[in-house]
């Protein structure tokens, strides 16, 4: 019905009538009249702080953390106590960390801020991936406003003013420094290559075409100028 709606708009006024059941909305040329759910089973939502300390992120750089972390969460069995479930986001002066695990892959990624408000102390949240996910698709054009409530709430501010406030996860994230910085010190003893980062994406995709859900790899060799 929503949907209807919407799309019965078409930038026409609209006229909302409310009574103790129903919704009623009226446009130039059409009207509906919704009945309305029990309110008492709607828990109202938090209150977006919006002057509190926040950071400035890049939206672009956000949606690349998102997609290069959120894959990598352990998802074979659902705890909510388990935070390398989650996406460990660590805000430290003027950087911000995407951290994620799941035993077998660690990725991290690492951005500069806008730092706003007072000045920020390092900060560490997780978010599970499907939260980050949805954030992730509403940031595009004016940069994404992170603010940390409390250790149970997050709000994200995005284009048009709009504040999305999300529920932090729970549970310990590991210490991953030591891992990256081991790989940063070993780095040395590994070839270095270089792959344009397309041409890379389309084998992937490409080898993936005849991957199978009980075998659902890509080896990856590296030969000589190959």
């Amino acid at each position: 019905q929503v949907g209807r709606v919407i799309s019965a708009m078409k930038g026409d006024n609209v006229t909302l009538d409310l009574d103790e059941e129903t919704v009623k909305l009226e446009g130039e040329s059409w009207g509906f009249r919704l009945r309305m759910p029990d309110l008492r089973k709607y828990t109202r939502p938090p209150e977006a702080v919006v002057d509190a300390d926040y950071v400035e992120m890049n939206p672009r750089l956000f949606q690349r953390a998102v997609r290069a972390t959120s894959f990598a969460t352990f998802s074979h069995v659902r705890t909510h106590s388990l935070g390398i479930q989650s996406v460990n986001i660590e805000v430290s002066g003027p950087t911000i960390t995407f951290t994620a695990t799941d035993g077998t892959k660690d990725t991290r990624f690492v951005a500069n801020l806008k730092v706003g408000g007072s000045e920020q102390n390092s900060k560490s949240f997780l978010l599970t991936p499907d939260v980050l996910r949805r954030l992730g698709r509403l940031a595009s054009g004016s940069n994404v406003t992170i603010r940390i409530k409390d250790d149970k709430l997050a709000v994200f501010g995005f284009r048009d003013n709009t504040f999305v406030t999300v529920r932090l996860a729970t549970g310990s994230f590991p210490n991953m420094d030591t891992v990256f910085d081991k790989f940063d010190h070993e780095g040395g003893s590994y070839e270095t290559i270089e792959l344009i980062n397309g041409y890379l994406a389309a084998m992937l995709a490409q080898a993936a075409i005849v991957s199978t859900l009980d075998h659902h790899v890509v080896k990856l060799s590296v030969s000589k100028n190959r």
